[in-house]
């Protein structure tokens, strides 16, 4: 058992085939889960499938997670206006850009092949496009190129008008 609460946010790792990140709501849990095709081609139901599951973070009112192009970052966003980005090798918060949007952010997602690259959609009435790469996304006082996001200017952004976002 993965979580005591409904299971909102799922992405599969792209080098990683057989490993895949959850989020659940409202705790905000975010782990890793592992599934292991051999039990599960051998007729194995639930036990032995699920080969391994570990909690690594929080993100309070989860609904969505993704994971970068590269399964360097992830990030999740949920029923407020904020994302946070984290380390899928520590799982440890790396930033969080707060108010993004004036309501609340109904999915994110990170570009296929552009790992620095994500879009938002919100019930505000916009889609946004992010770079992380951008100066005002990356923490200037810091010696690494360590991704630290601290502002929120987005790229590009969309309003769509209505609320079927």
């Amino acid at each position: 058992k993965a979580d005591d609460s409904p299971i909102l946010g799922l992405t599969w790792f792209n080098h990683l085939p057989t490993t895949a990140l959850y989020g659940a709501s409202p705790t905000g849990n975010v782990g890793y889960v592992r599934y292991n095709h051999h039990h599960a081609a051998a007729g194995y139901q639930d036990e032995g499938v699920i080969i391994k599951h570990c909690r690594t973070s929080t993100f309070k009112h989860l609904s969505s997670i993704s994971i970068n192009s590269t399964d360097d970052y992830f990030m999740t966003s949920g029923f407020v206006p904020d994302v946070a980005l984290f380390d899928t090798t520590t799982g440890g918060m790396i930033g969080l850009l707060t108010d993004i949007h004036s309501h609340f952010i109904n999915i994110l997602r990170f570009a296929n092949h552009s790992p620095h690259i994500f879009a938002t959609s919100s019930f505000d009435h916009t889609c946004k496009i992010w770079d992380l790469r951008l100066p005002n996304h990356t923490n200037n006082n810091s010696s690494s190129s360590t991704l630290r996001p601290s502002s929120s200017i987005p790229v590009f952004t969309a309003y769509t008008g209505c609320l079927n976002v």
